[in-house]
């Protein structure tokens, strides 16, 4: 891909939606800044936290938390 080059990209979903997205490929390769941010610590993998989402979205009354990612 060179600089300034036009990537035409499809999408398609399992019914019947669809998208396009037109992106021009930059210059640019250093990043833009750095943050002091920090995730909090997880033990679990990304699976078992759907997981719980998931729970606690189709089962309300079981929890109480507003938060859908906070631990049981």
């Amino acid at each position: 891909m060179l600089p300034g080059a036009l990537l035409l990209m499809p999408g398609f979903g399992g019914g019947l939606s669809y998208c396009a997205h037109l992106v021009r490929w930059g210059r640019r390769t250093e990043p833009l800044g750095s943050s002091d941010a920090q995730l909090p610590p997880n033990d679990a993998s990304a699976l078992t936290l759907i997981r719980r989402c998931l729970e606690r979205k189709t089962h309300p009354a079981v929890t109480s938390t507003a938060d859908p990612f906070a631990e049981p």
